[in-house]
């Protein structure tokens, strides 16, 4: 699967200034490098992992279900903060709102 965005040392304060949080080193390491070396909870990957997620070519993704999990919730979240900066992101499909016909 190809990435919409290549993440580099030139990309990353662009990331940081789009989701607001200056991003650990092991972050930026997955992000770039493929590297997991996330260790334990409050490591970081959630939103690491988010943001290559989002940055990753594919069909849409469908959150058109209730229930969300903790990580779509925080991917859903990341991935608007970048696609708000002008990154290009993984479409998705969310539920119809109440009240819509499309």
């Amino acid at each position: 699967m190809e990435d919409y965005i290549k993440v580099t040392e030139r990309i990353i304060p662009h990331i940081e200034e789009a989701v607001g949080l200056k991003l650990y080193e092991t972050q930026k390491r997955y992000l770039i490098e493929g590297i997991d070396i996330f260790r334990g909870r409050r490591s970081g990957k959630t939103v690491a992992h988010a943001i290559k997620v989002a940055f990753t070519e594919g069909d849409p993704l469908d959150f058109r279900k209730p229930y969300k999990t903790h990580f779509e919730r925080e991917f859903l979240r990341y991935r608007e903060m970048l696609y708000n900066y002008g990154f290009p992101v993984r479409p998705i499909i969310l539920p119809k709102k109440k009240g819509t016909t499309k």
